[in-house]
């Protein structure tokens, strides 16, 4: 979120400040002390501007200190928590952008109040950390409330899946998905694809994928399921598609080297289950459902055999239409999968894999 320079603008602005206020002068007396507009001088203090070194001058002895420490980049022990939120990653990982926060104005923020916000996100970390949060888990916890904000359901996503099928219309027949799949991403994309076994690649085996940049590879896990190995296919597309570089190279559920990854890989797997399931026909399917006067568990599973897809995923895409077509947003979905684990009295340990909460209601 901010360079090098920025760093170097607010931390000095900071000190102004903190020198100004410990003098008790205002921002008109320095400027009347330097010779220098006071709107100069906010700006400065705001980290939007750097002095020259006549000006730099100016301003030491109108604060009554000399120009190597006010350009040094050490600081008093009250601003140390603001450096020390600088010059770490977390500022540069939190995707304010998403959130329509601009990190000028963050910035801002941090210079007029740099002790109570520096305080606010080390509370945040530091509880994080006692409850023994790691980084992914923070990743896929802001992609969350994403969704939230969007009731799960991203318009410039779905243009783009209703474009792409336009170009490259789906075979009526599931069953000829994958290799509808994988020809566009040969042709178009030039990808190799290949599956692999527990004899070819036995370290890959936990894996239902990985790509390998370098030789522009695929690697399939021979042991998917149809509809998993479409999915795989879509989603590949869906990176290529939506020009998505910054992307995980495995499949794994649970991990994110960024966040940049998790959202990317977010928006890859939007797109997959809108080409595979366009939005018109998942609109069609919960219509002609919810018109029944009585519930009907086999009419739900029937809706989804012509798609080819798993059942997460289709009730997934059920949310997008829900929420969007139907106004239904109080809604929740979980993915718990089942591991067997010899320290528990019934065998076997649950964890919750994929969560989203669109009623804002979390257990």
């Amino acid at each position: 979120m901010t360079s090098d320079r920025d760093k170097v603008r607010l931390i000095f602005g900071l000190k102004v400040k903190q020198l100004r206020n410990d003098l008790g002068i205002s921002t008109y007396e320095l400027a009347n002390r330097t010779g220098l507009s006071p709107s100069y001088l906010n700006e400065i203090e705001k980290g939007k501007k750097y002095p020259k070194t006549e000006k730099l001058l100016a301003i030491a002895k109108a604060l009554q200190t000399d120009y190597d420490s006010l350009v040094s980049l050490k600081v008093s022990k009250q601003l140390e928590p603001v450096v020390e939120l600088l010059n770490s990653n977390i500022l540069s990982e939190l995707p304010f952008d998403l959130f329509g926060i601009e990190p000028n104005y963050f910035l801002e923020v941090m210079a007029t109040a740099p002790a109570k916000l520096s305080a606010f996100i080390s509370t945040i970390l530091e509880i994080g950390r006692n409850y023994d949060v790691r980084v992914e888990q923070f990743y896929f916890t802001v992609l969350r409330t994403y969704q939230a904000m969007h009731d799960n359901y991203f318009e410039d996503l779905e243009a783009e899946a209703d474009r792409f099928l336009l170009g490259n219309p789906a075979p009526a027949n599931p069953a000829e998905h994958a290799g509808w799949l994988a020809g566009i991403l040969a042709r178009a994309y030039k990808t190799t694809i290949e599956t692999y076994n527990d004899r070819s690649q036995p370290s890959l085996l936990s894996l239902r994928s990985v790509y390998l940049p370098e030789k522009n590879k695929l690697l399939i896990n021979s042991s998917l399921m149809e509809e998993q190995k479409v999915f795989t296919l879509a989603r590949e597309v869906g990176y290529r598609r939506l020009n998505l570089t910054v992307r995980p190279l495995e499949s794994s559920v649970l991990e994110g080297g960024s966040f940049d990854e998790v959202l990317n890989n977010f928006k890859a797997t939007y797109f997959a289950r809108a080409i595979l399931i366009p939005k018109q026909a998942m609109t069609d399917v919960i219509a002609g459902i919810v018109t029944q006067n009585t519930w009907e568990n086999k009419r739900l599973l029937d809706a989804m055999q012509p798609y080819g897809v798993t059942p997460e995923m289709f009730l997934l895409r059920m949310t997008n239409m829900l929420t969007s077509q139907f106004g239904i947003k109080e809604l929740f979905f979980l993915r718990i999968n089942q591991r067997a684990d010899p320290k528990r009295t019934d065998g076997w340990r649950y964890i919750i894999t994929k969560e989203l909460h669109l009623n804002k209601l979390h257990t």
